[in-house]
């Protein structure tokens, strides 16, 4: 016969036993919490951190590289069209030109496009030749070190030089002040039509008061920085020049596609719009499955204070992470290849005669694309039956 002692001691057992594995259950709902943060918290920072990581910059310094090639392409077009419209009068050419550019490009605090932009203003002023150029040249970059423009530089000098007398007194306005033996000596050499010599006069003056400002300034840190800067632009342009053709080959590819779907029917063109919205949700819904992990982990352990629920939580978790995520993983191939699928076949069917080949070749593409998804999801959906039958 029972009597209340031995109940009483069968309760106490009891409940020993009781609080005993709620302490064990409380451990692995931790351990489980633990787990599904640091998934959670992976999965929410890998696509942000090799975004910004990799791609951000490999894509910027590809702009950047294709752009500056641009530039110095422009830069190189501006020079040979001046040259071609003024009938070479100072008798030098493009290529001189850039190579005189980057060679000072490497001494001063001037790019060579820079430079190439102000040679490109001298030889408008087609009074200026071959002989003078270098030297006007260098007396541009030193009155744009004074004066901090190459361009008003460039205009500047290229009106005194193109016409020594009335310069003398435009660059009287600037500063520049020419003696009167030197204002004489320029009449004397213009009266009998030696115009590089009047130019000289000139040039030897700003040389006086300007003679190598553009290199000592290329000297200071500020101007290593520049260099440095320049010669760094320099190879961006090389990788341009390197990614252009193919750039341009991509285009002219992409160009009938582009193309065939501004005159595909609407239903194809609606098609392709959802099917880009599937792929920028790609990072959305990773974002957003991480988030859930962390949140079961965390409810896992809440359930455990409010009644014992870490069973529910923890099944819960199971099935999130062992189904649902690669679940949602698989589909997104499957509607890609769906998408890509109906383009194609429509394609096909506006080119038949060209393409009689593709479709039994996009039909195996098909048959395999939806085989590997199906073969995912059944594998996600077992993982997790057994991972909660288990638990």
């Amino acid at each position: 016969m029972t009597t209340a002692a031995t109940i009483a001691a069968e309760l106490l057992l009891d409940a020993g036993g009781f609080s005993k594995g709620m302490k064990e259950a409380t451990k692995q709902a931790e351990t489980f919490d633990k787990k599904m943060q640091d998934i959670g918290s992976r999965m929410q920072k890998f696509g942000a951190t090799m975004s910004m990581a990799v791609t951000v910059p490999i894509l910027a310094f590809g702009k950047a590289s294709v752009d500056a090639a641009l530039e110095s392409e422009m830069a190189m077009t501006e020079l040979e069209t001046v040259i071609e419209s003024t009938g070479g009068a100072a008798g030098v050419t493009a290529d001189e030109l850039a190579k005189m550019a980057d060679e000072l490009q490497g001494v001063t605090m001037f790019g060579d496009e820079a430079i190439m932009q102000g040679q490109a203003m001298l030889l408008t002023f087609t009074k200026i030749g071959e002989d003078v150029f270098p030297e006007a040249t260098m007396a541009m970059l030193n009155m744009a070190q004074k004066y901090g423009s190459i361009e008003e530089a460039s205009i500047q000098l290229g009106k005194a030089l193109n016409n020594p007398i009335q310069g003398v007194s435009a660059l009287r306005r600037v500063g520049v002040m020419l003696s009167d033996q030197q204002e004489q000596q320029i009449k004397d050499f213009m009266a009998v039509g030696d115009i590089a010599s009047a130019q000289r006069v000139i040039l030897q003056e700003l040389e006086t008061e300007f003679g190598g400002l553009a290199e000592a300034m290329g000297t200071t840190a500020a101007g290593q920085m520049a260099i440095f800067n320049n010669e760094l632009d320099s190879l961006k342009e090389a990788l341009g020049q390197a990614i252009i053709p193919t750039l341009v080959d991509f285009i002219k590819a992409l160009t009938p596609i582009v193309q065939a779907i501004a005159d595909a029917p609407p239903w194809v063109q609606k098609l392709i719009v959802v099917f880009l919205g599937l792929l920028a949700l790609v990072g959305p819904l990773v974002g957003f499955a991480g988030t859930i992990v962390s949140m079961v982990g965390t409810l896992s352990s809440m359930g455990i204070t409010l009644g014992g629920l870490s069973a529910a939580f923890a099944s819960i978790g199971a099935v999130i992470t062992g189904t649902l995520i690669p679940a949602i993983v698989a589909l997104l191939p499957v509607l890609a290849l769906i998408a890509a699928a109906v383009v194609l076949v429509y394609m096909v069917w506006k080119n038949w005669d060209q393409l009689k080949t593709t479709l039994s070749q996009l039909w195996f593409i098909i048959k395999w694309g939806f085989s590997q998804a199906i073969d995912a999801i059944k594998k996600s959906f077992a993982s997790g039956m057994t991972s909660m039958q288990n638990r």
